[in-house]
């Protein structure tokens, strides 16, 4: 059994082709220097098919589960590129771990996983 951070977001108008570029690149960095870590935790993923024609960025990416601080790490470091790509996109989104939801600071313009 797994713990994973999952994300969705929504909003009227489909992704341009910008959008996505810039959503491919920044997961594809993030994922090469998370793949140096030390830690052994799934990737970042998305999801090809959406339910809803309104969901334009969604996915669900495993957490380690070899110890709490590895754990931490990799919910601070999925929120950070979920913070770059939100402010990208715009919409609505919803980011949890498991049934806690994460929250969006408007102060910082990111997701903190501490609150």
């Amino acid at each position: 059994m797994g713990v994973s951070i999952n994300y969705v977001a929504k909003r009227q108008s489909p992704l341009s082709s910008e959008e996505e570029r810039v959503i491919r690149q920044r997961t594809d960095i993030s994922n090469q220097e998370f793949a140096k870590k030390e830690i052994r935790g799934e990737l970042f993923r998305l999801y090809d098919q959406h339910e809803s024609p309104d969901v334009i960025f969604e996915g669900a990416t495993k957490l380690p589960l070899t110890s709490q601080e590895d754990i931490w790490f990799a919910v601070q470091y999925w929120c950070a590129l979920l913070s770059d790509i939100r402010r990208a996109l715009g919409g609505q989104w919803e980011v949890r771990v498991e049934d806690h939801n994460i929250q969006w600071d408007e102060e910082i313009a990111a997701y903190d996983p501490s609150k």
